[in-house]
């Protein structure tokens, strides 16, 4: 996934799976037996990305009514920021722009 990711943020999700299976030092009948499309593989690559970032200890953070409202937020913004000021979350998520995916109305419950 790291590979799939790396080449996604770097060429955005019109890059070819023959591509991808060449950098990644594998064939491309090889992707296919992980992800039957490539709606499918692009589809992880957003989980991983977005998802996988997640971290469930934000949760606490922000719903900790023993600490100010003011503190919770910058607490959870800067570990927050962290992981959201990468190159490869960053540029999936122009790219999915482009593409018409926005990330905000597929991951609503994030």
């Amino acid at each position: 996934m790291d590979g799939a990711v790396a080449f996604f943020a770097e060429v955005g999700f019109d890059g070819g799976l023959r591509d991808l299976a060449k950098r990644l030092g594998i064939t491309h009948q090889n992707l296919f037996r992980y992800f039957p499309t490539k709606e499918a593989l692009i589809e992880r690559v957003y989980k991983e990305v977005y998802l996988g970032g997640w971290q469930p200890e934000w949760e606490a953070v922000l719903h900790d009514t023993s600490q100010p409202l003011d503190k919770r937020l910058i607490d959870f913004y800067e570990s927050y920021l962290s992981v959201i000021f990468r190159y490869d979350w960053v540029r999936i998520f122009v790219f999915a722009g482009l593409k018409g995916v926005g990330i905000s109305q597929r991951y609503p419950s994030i």
